[in-house]
């Protein structure tokens, strides 16, 4: 089986990279924080401004959020930040559904989380004025359930279990993986699952890191290797720029033979623009479409595939961002998220990251 190098996420709230370069808070630094929402339709404006009492950089730094269930739906957040005594505002807007939310200001400094300043709440009153969930009007941070827009939910996993590292195979029992040890496709790691993989604060983290002296992620197989022939496939997901990594969300042949096709989305390295790309049926290696975008790892995104009979269309947070009619697979496909080295260069020991995922579903033809 061809493992292309490849993989998925990351929500603000949960644990991100250990950014380089950055100045760790002194165990005396104290921080405040002035934060308010606005809502315009289902847009949600927020504004923090953020004091500590030394300046300081920190890795992540925004406005936590979480929904009535308690899910995360964080703003985006600013990175390497400096934190000043005078005050840093940071400012943020995302789509959101119809609803009540609470929100807070938060850093992470030193590679652990602080909440700053205090828990306030808003409401989402207003959605898209269309009476049909399609594509374009679903909010990007929602998952999409049940029947949409021809569709029927199949599977679909939110990571509201916690499984510290280690135990993630048990509490997930309908993710499958590689088997820890297993190389990955460039040949300079390996996959990890054992020690890499965890899910915590409402999603699931791939850690990316050098253990026992090979650079290793982690693989995510949906549905436990189920597989069918056509669909469509979203996931949520963020990662941090660690130097060497990168991930491929794909569509595999159920068969493993290559010559039955392959479609991958997203794809690149964690610090690279991400694309999609699409490989000839009966031609393996060949490449019959591929498209590149402007979506960046570090920020969140919401990635779907929709596979129909003769066609192949890519979303990006609701919006198209390619199509083709090229290549398209007629054979069972399972799904299989890849995070591990990009096959650019071997990455250093000291380089580590996390691929977060919010969710991910996959639906059938209605």
């Amino acid at each position: 089986m061809r493992t292309p190098w490849k993989t998925a996420l990351s929500l603000l709230c949960a644990g991100g990279i250990l950014a380089g370069g950055a100045t760790p808070a002194s165990a005396a630094t104290t921080f405040s924080a002035t934060s308010s929402v606005t809502v315009s339709g289902s847009t949600a404006t927020a504004s923090t401004t953020i004091k500590a009492s030394t300046d300081t950089t920190a890795e992540y730094a925004g406005i936590c959020a979480r929904d009535s269930s308690g899910r995360n739906v964080d703003f985006p957040a600013k990175q390497n930040i400096r934190l000043t005594t005078a005050g840093t505002k940071i400012t943020a807007s995302r789509s959101l559904s119809v609803g009540s939310y609470t929100y807070f200001a938060c850093a992470r400094i030193a590679g652990q989380w602080q909440n700053i300043g205090s828990v306030k709440s808003f409401s989402v009153s207003a959605q898209s004025t269309s009476t049909t969930p399609t594509t374009s009007t679903l909010s990007a941070s929602s998952m999409p359930s049940g029947t949409l827009a021809g569709w029927q939910q199949v599977w679909a996993e939110d990571f509201t279990r916690d499984a510290p590292t280690g135990s993630f195979r048990a509490a997930y029992p309908s993710i499958g993986d590689y088997g820890d040890g297993s190389p990955d496709t460039s040949r300079n790691g390996c996959y990890n699952n054992g020690a890499n993989v965890s899910a915590h604060d409402g999603m699931a983290d791939i850690h990316l890191r050098t253990v026992d002296g090979c650079p290793s992620g982690g693989v995510l197989v949906a549905n436990n290797w189920k597989a069918q022939t056509y669909g469509r496939y979203s996931i949520r997901y963020r990662a941090d720029a660690a130097t060497g990594y990168g991930a491929a969300f794909l569509l595999w042949p159920a068969s493993d033979n290559w010559t039955e096709g392959e479609i991958d989305f997203p794809e690149s390295s964690f610090t690279q623009k991400q694309y999609m790309a699409v490989f000839q049926p009966g031609a393996p290696g060949v490449v019959a479409y591929k498209n590149s975008t402007n979506a960046s790892w570090q920020d969140w995104h919401t990635a779907t595939m929709e596979w129909t009979p003769g066609l192949i269309v890519f979303l990006i947070d609701g919006a198209e961002v390619g199509r083709t009619t090229k290549g398209v697979p007629t054979t069972p496909f399972k799904w299989i998220l890849q995070a591990a080295t990009d096959g650019a260069s071997k990455p250093a020991p000291s380089v580590q990251g996390h691929l977060l995922i919010d969710w991910m579903t996959y639906s059938r033809r209605a």
